[in-house]
């Protein structure tokens, strides 16, 4: 951390505290109970995953379901040996690189589908000694495969030869790589059927000490509020911690500043549990915050929705996504957050912003963010004509309609000024520019961006409705909304959507999605890529084809809807995500090379290297 600028640390914080997380453990072994016993007390990041079971395809379980479709293993079969037999073309042909980079690619299949766990306990920085002490671990239970883990792991010591070293600690003979100075000691073995790696002075002997010990208190309150039925894996970040480690590192005296304008002041940590429930898969995150909600956070901490709240959302939706968001407020918190930043940058800011109110004759506050309202409901709607994304609509609640429609009228007065320059300076053929032109329907006034001659694939269209204003990328869904008729259904009335307002808790953001509808528009695409794909992979040696391809059934009949709520509690922001696959947010490509490592393809052939008892081996952990 010690190369992070501010800016750069909240990139990493948000990435990490996303949600997302590497869907591992699908479908989940049965749990580890020595790989939560090996958690610190005193902990500032802690990860734990479950191992990769043998798929049910007469289960409950949708996506257990699909893991198990015949054509789904053959195609991670055919992308595992493809795979394989690419590791042993490429690379250079120094032998023991071949070998490491062929037996790493072992261990990390055994790391992701074992049950395991990681962690950071304790860090101190000395800047002065440029020193860094740090008590960090992994460890993964190989069970029946832990012989041929030695051998690979011995493959890989062989390979790096003298500068292994063999070194005591705490009674357990282990095997040492070198590091440079200031950097902590690494150092790895084997304890019965468990791989431990150690990071720092004592952290191997630590992990055989908790091993007998007690599950820590931060854990087990963890794995109550966050309850999945099978756990497929467990994570833990000390946001508290990792902001008073970086306030060290980073020699910055605005970084606080920035940090509690942004929200950070008071998050104490996040965690996540995922696994599978009787249907799908299902993820619960929480950030516990002390106190209210600060920065962008404050996002998450308004009042809850209701059913009613979703009825301008067509039953159709493939898309829907409904939050609580008050636009003055969050202009407020954007200001109030780059003055904490930089006090000079809000007073440029805001004689730029006068300068730009002051030539279009509005105001941004009074004019646009006080009249709109806090509801905000985006969709895609194809009974409205749209394709996966091209109908996405907005349809947003309006406080003040009469001081917003005035300011309607004056954005079109400022677009058609603007392009009676271009036109009155060439008169037979104006400039490529783009102005705002309206036309009534169904008694409405419907504005919309008109493009003469430049290139635009959307022309966004808006238009006040009542007390609701309605934005969309063309004219045409403006007026499917307007059009509406005595026999529209909303999404309300779908069971699934329904079920996510069963409880006692109100959702401030939910998103919705019709994977089977989305996956039926999108796979001739996937088709299209995977085909192109499989063209250039053949051209580097590797041998797929697009006949591995699983049919659009095989995948689609597993395929159901998806939801993600956001709900303001106690102990602070809790999201709530369900679906077959756990491909939001990214986590699409980390589940493709997890899929590559799963169990049931062959193994890498590799230079063969005698192996010996393997060092380290000792008695089984304590059950």
């Amino acid at each position: 951390m010690m190369g992070l600028g501010p800016m750069e640390l909240v990139i990493a914080l948000a990435l990490g505290l996303g949600g997302g997380g590497l869907p591992v453990g699908m479908p989940p072994t049965a749990e580890d109970p020595l790989l939560a016993r090996i958690a610190p007390e005193e902990c500032v990041f802690y990860s734990s995953w479950a191992g990769t079971a043998k798929a049910d395809p007469q289960g409950t379980n949708h996506t257990e379901r699909l893991l198990a479709e015949k054509e789904v293993r053959q195609m991670v079969v055919a992308l595992q040996r493809a795979v394989a037999l690419a590791l042993t073309k490429t690379g250079p042909p120094d032998k023991n690189t071949k070998v490491l980079l062929q037996e790493s690619a072992k261990i990390a299949k055994t790391i992701l589908t074992k049950p395991g766990a990681i962690f950071v306990g304790g860090v101190k920085l000395n800047l002065r000694k440029r020193k860094v002490d740090v008590d960090a671990g992994l460890i993964v239970n190989c069970g029946e495969d832990t012989a041929e883990v030695m051998k690979t792991v011995f493959r890989i010591e062989s390979a790096l030869g003298d500068k292994v070293k063999e070194v005591e600690a705490g009674g357990v003979t282990w095997k040492e790589f070198p590091v440079p100075q200031g950097m902590p000691r690494i150092v790895w073995g084997f304890r019965g059927r468990y791989l431990i790696l150690g990071v720092g002075e004592d952290s191997a002997t630590q992990i055989i000490k908790r091993a007998s010990g007690k599950v820590p208190t931060w854990l087990t309150k963890l794995r109550t509020q966050l309850s999945v039925p099978r756990t497929s894996s467990v994570t833990y970040v000390n946001v508290e911690r990792i902001l008073a480690l970086a306030q060290v590192a980073i020699p910055d005296e605005d970084f606080k500043p920035v940090m509690t304008a942004l929200g950070f002041a008071n998050v104490k940590h996040f965690a996540a549990v995922g696994g599978f429930d009787k249907t799908g898969y299902v993820r619960k995150s929480l950030l516990s915050i002390d106190g209210e909600a600060q920065g962008l956070f404050t996002l998450a901490g308004g009042k809850g929705l209701t059913l009613e709240d979703l009825a301008p959302i067509p039953k159709d939706a493939t898309l829907a996504v409904v939050a609580r968001l008050d636009p003055e407020k969050i202009f407020r918190d954007f200001k109030a957050g780059v003055a904490a930043a930089d006090p000079r940058a809000i007073e440029r800011l805001d004689e730029e912003l006068e300068e730009v109110q002051r030539e279009l004759s509005l105001n941004f506050s009074a004019d646009i963010f006080k009249p709109l309202g806090d509801t905000w409901r985006i969709y895609n709607s194809p009974g409205e004509g749209g394709l996966i994304v091209s109908g996405l609509t907005a349809v947003v609640s309006v406080r003040d309609a009469k001081r917003l429609r005035k300011t309607l009228t004056r954005i079109e007065e400022i677009a058609q000024q603007q392009a009676q320059r271009y036109q009155r300076a060439d008169r037979r053929r104006p400039r490529r520019h783009v102005t705002v032109k309206h036309f009534e329907f169904a008694g409405e006034k419907v504005y919309f961006m008109n493009f003469i001659g430049a290139e635009s694939p959307v022309a966004p269209a808006w238009c006040l409705k009542g007390d609701q204003l309605v934005i969309s990328l063309y004219p045409s869904h403006v007026k499917s909304f307007l059009r509406r008729g005595a026999d529209f259904q909303s999404i309300a009335q779908n069971p699934v959507v329904a079920k996510l307002f069963s409880g006692d808790k109100r959702p401030v953001m939910l998103s919705y999605q019709d994977t089977r509808a989305l996956l039926r528009v999108a796979y001739p695409f996937i088709q299209f890529g995977a085909q192109f794909a499989a063209s250039e992979l053949q051209r580097e040696g590797v041998d797929v084809d697009i006949s591995m391809l699983p049919s659009f059934e095989a995948i689609a009949r597993h395929a159901h809807p998806g939801t993600v709520t956001v709900t303001k509690t106690k102990q602070g922001i809790e999201m709530v995500s369900r679906q077959t696959l756990p491909i939001g947010g990214g986590s699409l490509w980390m589940t493709i090379p997890l899929l590559l490592l799963a169990n049931g393809g062959d193994s890498v052939v590799v230079p063969a290297v005698e192996f010996r008892a393997a060092p380290a081996a000792a008695a089984d952990f304590p059950e």
